[in-house]
């Protein structure tokens, strides 16, 4: 079981940009992914000389966005008028290395064979990304690997984009946004790259016994708590999920909702409307994300009383409780209020997320034609939407996950 778990976790790392048929089964059973709808071919909408240049900018402008994440917005001011020539030759000077493939599932045109073809490793994780789809209607458009990472067994030396060949614009910027999001979250303590925390949180599963937890579907079997099953390590293990979902699913969301929000205020030219595709993209996200946190909450208040019924017991009767166990269970009381604050910032973080999508969600639902392409908002633009713009409808969840679906994530960021 731990060799299965370790495999799901190869491709930890990698932001995929899919395309997929909205609400599709197959499709629901996948994270961390932007789509757009299969059949709405965008790869002839512009041709790649069509657009201004892209300069660097002269200063920076940093701000804070969804669930806390930082970006420099000068950075991407650029891309405004930018065509596709311009955008691939931008982020390469940045230290971006941008390779294109022959997707499975290819759309008509074929623009950016300019770019320099994936090979040998690079080539060799995107056919198995491809292998993992089994729908036939979907295929993933954009991969991106950050720097340093390990991913299927091969390091990344530099930052490293990889799309089809049938790729445009906002597939390209799409990559950029993790670039940028991964370039800002590096600078602060604590950050880990995708293997490095995926190995963190596999340990900690087995450790904490949660592995056990999600596969037999109920609490601990064993009345006697191992080890590794304290409040100490679960309270690290729900600061380690809290750190995966927002660095990876829910960059997703953050990266969708942001392009949402600028489509109103035509700032973008020569990028196509992914609107429909883009609001499909987040509810299936969030789901996942939401689908997990659930079930780590039923695990920590399993934890939890079994904890103090252990305790109970080893309290009023000495018989089957050594000393030892009695006093780390005693010692482990203290941990109680670290596990009760991360439970309750993970939880915090979905209800977040809920509101994000559902507003962005109701809004495009209800007044699409006020759409427009862009990607600036005001700052008053991007602030959280109140739980009344959030629930003036609420759409329909596009996926009901299993709850074990960190393999999905896995396929990114």
């Amino acid at each position: 079981m731990v060799s299965q778990y370790k495999k799901v976790f190869a491709f930890v790392g990698v932001a995929t940009t899919m395309l997929f048929v909205a609400c599709s089964p197959s499709s629901s059973n996948r994270s961390t992914t932007s789509v757009e709808i299969t059949g709405s071919d965008h790869s002839c909408e512009f041709q790649p000389q069509e657009g201004g240049k892209a300069s660097a900018p002269a200063s920076t402008d940093l701000r804070k966005f969804f669930f806390d994440k930082t970006i420099d917005v000068a950075k991407v001011e650029p891309l405004y008028q930018a065509s596709g020539v311009a955008t691939v030759n931008y982020l390469e000077a940045q230290g971006i290395q941008i390779r294109g493939v022959s997707r499975k599932n290819e759309q008509k045109c074929r623009r950016y064979l300019f770019l320099d073809s994936a090979s040998g490793p690079e080539l060799g994780l995107w056919r198995g990304l491809e292998s993992e789809i089994n729908d036939k209607k979907s295929s993933i458009a954009g991969v991106f690997f950050p720097a340093g990472n390990i991913t299927g067994g091969v390091k990344f030396d530099k930052p490293t984009i990889i799309v089809g060949f049938d790729t445009h614009r906002r597939v390209l910027i799409h990559e950029y946004f993790h670039y940028l999001y991964d370039f800002e979250a590096a600078k602060k303590p604590g950050y880990k790259l995708g293997h490095t925390l995926a190995s963190e949180l596999a340990s900690l599963e087995v450790l904490v016994g949660y592995e056990d937890y999600l596969f037999n579907n109920t609490a601990f079997r064993s009345s006697k708590l191992s080890e590794g099953q304290t409040l100490e390590n679960v309270a690290k293990f729900l600061a380690a999920m809290e750190q995966f979902l927002t660095q990876f699913t829910l960059e997703e969301v953050a990266i969708e909702a942001t392009f949402l929000d600028d489509y109103r205020d035509n700032r973008y030219a020569w990028v196509v409307d992914h609107r429909e595709s883009a609001i499909a993209y987040m509810e299936g996200s969030f789901e996942k994300a939401k689908a997990m946190q659930q079930k780590i909450a039923e695990f920590t208040t399993a934890v939890l009383e079994k904890i103090e019924d252990r305790l109970w017991t080893c309290t009023n009767s000495s018989q089957n409780c050594p000393v030892t166990d009695l006093d780390r269970l005693k010692a482990d009381r203290v941990n109680i209020a670290s596990v009760t604050k991360n439970s309750k910032r993970l939880s915090s973080l979905i209800q977040e997320a809920e509101r994000v999508v559902d507003a962005r969600a109701w809004r495009y639902r209800n007044s699409s034609s006020s759409y427009g392409i862009g990607l600036a908002p005001s700052d008053e633009t991007r602030k959280t939407p109140t739980t009344q713009d959030a629930t003036a409808v609420a759409p329909a969840p596009c996926a009901q996950p299993h709850a074990r679906e960190i393999e999905q994530l896995i396929l990114g960021r």
